[in-house]
């Protein structure tokens, strides 16, 4: 088991990246509870139902996760270039590499 997480103290910090989606009027809603316990640690309109999102990144994980292991780390550069940010990622995207 792990340490006891105040429900206070991860308000503090999830609130403010759950916040920054709806003033872009998007619709979001989360909910963080702790897999031992079963408490509620955050909940902000976590009772909707919403189509998930970027659910494909759930098993990209997966699979990169077995394939390279948990010690590998893949570079991402970030350029700019006026108002626009771009990351530049780098290696096999499909994970087939030889």
């Amino acid at each position: 088991p792990g340490p006891k997480q105040d429900p206070a103290a991860v308000a503090t910090r999830v609130a403010p990246l759950t916040q920054n989606n709806k003033k872009l009027g998007k619709q979001a809603a989360t909910m963080i509870v702790d897999v031992e316990s079963g408490e509620t640690l955050y909940d902000d309109d976590g009772s909707l139902q919403l189509i998930p999102a970027s659910t494909n990144k759930i098993p990209t994980a997966v699979a990169a996760l077995r394939m390279m292991g948990p010690n590998k780390t893949l570079q991402t550069r970030v350029t700019r270039a006026g108002n626009d940010v771009f990351l530049i990622g780098g290696r096999d995207p499909f994970l087939a590499e030889r």
